[in-house]
C-alpha cells in the first residue's frame, strides 16, 4: 500500500499538468482535441479516485499497523529479556 500511494502522489502534479492543458479554454492555446482531452481528464478522474481510496485504506488499516507495531516491539522486548537472562 505504501508504495502504491508513493506512485499515486508521484504522479498526482504530472496528471495535473495534462489535466490543466486538456481544461484549457482559449482555442490558441489548447493542446489537446476533444477525444484526448477526455481521455486525459478520465485519467484524472481515476487517479483522484484511486488516491482517495487509497487514503481510505490507510486509515481503514492504521489500527492494524499500530497493533503490528506494538506486537513486534513486545516480541523484540521478550527476546532482549531472554538474552539478558541467558
Amino acid at each position: 500500500l505504501d508504495a502504491a500511494v508513493s506512485a499515486l502522489e508521484e504522479l498526482t502534479p504530472r496528471v495535473g499538468v495534462f489535466e490543466k492543458r486538456a481544461l484549457e479554454k482559449d482555442p490558441d492555446k489548447k493542446v489537446y482535441g476533444p477525444k484526448m482531452a477526455e481521455r486525459v481528464l478520465a485519467v484524472a478522474g481515476r487517479l483522484a479516485d484511486a488516491a482517495e481510496a487509497a487514503d481510505e485504506l490507510s486509515d481503514s488499516l492504521a489500527p492494524l499497523r499500530r497493533q503490528r507495531s506494538g506486537e513486534r516491539r513486545a516480541e523484540q522486548q521478550r527476546e532482549e529479556e531472554e538474552a539478558q537472562a541467558a
